[in-house]
């Protein structure tokens, strides 16, 4: 069942303790804070199932317990004058869509990437916060880069650019802890097999402050930070971490976390080292998320006329039916994909033309999403999504 969401916060601290990157101890001094709002995600699900929204953040709260949000500044007049202050400075927020995720349709859902042949940026949403008191121009970016094959971010590879510039405080009353929703609309095509990421960038001068909104879940530890960030569930599917930042203070780090294994933490418990007790990586979950739409459309849409395919009882309890029907004899292969794209069914045959069933047994079959695709001579030619709930 698809879950809108009316963002409230309750209050909470984040308490910081150090932070480690690659065997070497680096002093964290800087946390998140309360914001005065949250803004309502006014989404509503696509009436096309190829049209939808990618929500790393939503998906994470979706499968969290108890789940929080704090607003971090980016630049050096936070308020607790622990950053050196520059004359100007360029600070980095990026998040990788190494996957895929449907994340308001019944639920996160992941769409697997040979179901759809490009994928375009329609629209890319950030919750932040912005002061301006210095009454110059500050400069916010949003940025559509590469990504390696393993879903690392190459901020210097840009593929898109959409620029904000303003002189006067984006947020109500000029208070960068009053959160608002900032919207650009690239329109920026790729395709399937482009591996990508979103950057926000913020260049201001050291009076003006700019925060961006991230997700926190309890996870209930015996350290100081009772809510701490972690691996999202979406990103590489726990994997990895699908957050990443650049800051002045870890410039010598490059972009955070990376594949060569700098990834900063909070020492929760402080006892100098990385263990159960810490957060995984504190620059997790930014609220950035993107409306996207693929093409060809991806589970309603018939992909080729020669093959049409159902699927029911649907949700299945005990027995799953696989229906398909051809209109010209080929080869034929059909495949079940679960919510990871991890295989769990296939078969090759090659069949004359008219209607075929499967059935099978829901045994091996955790609850959850999967995927019923058809492909005739190696074409994808449909897909069909289903719900086992034993």
């Amino acid at each position: 069942m698809k879950k809108n969401y009316i963002f409230t916060f309750m209050a909470a601290s984040l308490i910081c303790g150090s932070v480690m990157g690659q065997g070497s101890l680096i002093e964290q001094t800087m946390g998140g804070k309360t914001p005065v709002s949250i803004p309502k995600k006014t989404i509503n699900s696509s009436k096309a199932f190829n049209q939808f929204y990618i929500d790393y953040d939503y998906g994470d709260e979706y499968l969290a317990t108890d789940y929080k949000r704090f607003i971090w500044a980016l630049n050096t007049s936070d308020s607790t004058g622990l950053m050196t202050r520059f004359s100007s400075l360029q600070y980095n927020i990026v998040v990788s869509y190494d996957s895929i995720i449907d994340s308001y349709n019944n639920g996160p859902t992941y769409i697997p990437g040979t179901d759809f042949t490009s994928i375009r940026v329609d629209s890319i949403f950030a919750a932040v916060g912005h002061s301006n008191v210095s009454g110059t121009n500050d400069t916010i970016v949003f940025k559509i880069v590469s990504a390696t094959g393993q879903g690392y971010p190459q901020p210097n590879n840009v593929l898109n650019t959409t620029t904000i510039v303003t002189n006067s405080g984006l947020s109500s009353n000029n208070d960068w802890l009053s959160s608002f929703v900032a919207t650009t609309t690239p329109n920026f095509t790729m395709s399937s097999s482009q591996k990508w990421a979103v950057v926000l960038e913020y260049k201001g001068a050291p009076a003006d402050t700019f925060g961006v909104i991230a997700g926190f879940d309890n996870l209930g530890q015996s350290g100081q930070c009772t809510y701490t960030a972690r691996k999202s569930f979406y990103f590489g599917y726990g994997a990895r971490a699908n957050s990443y930042s650049t800051w002045w203070k870890y410039k010598q780090y490059g972009t955070l976390p990376t594949s060569n294994g700098v990834n900063i933490y909070y020492d929760c418990n402080g006892n100098g080292s990385k263990d159960q007790g810490d957060s995984e990586s504190y620059i997790q979950n930014w609220a950035i998320w993107v409306h996207v739409t693929t093409d060809p459309a991806s589970g309603i849409n018939e992909l080729n006329k020669n093959v049409s395919a159902s699927v029911y009882p649907n949700p299945a309890k005990d027995l799953i039916n696989l229906v398909y029907s051809l209109n010209t004899n080929g080869n034929v292969t059909i495949n079940i994909k679960d919510i990871t794209g991890r295989t769990v069914y296939e078969k090759v045959s090659s069949l004359a033309s008219g209607t075929y069933k499967e059935t099978l047994s829901t045994d091996q079959l955790n609850d959850g999403i999967y995927f019923f695709s058809v492909y005739l001579n190696g074409e994808l030619s449909s897909v069909k999504k289903f719900t086992v709930n034993k």
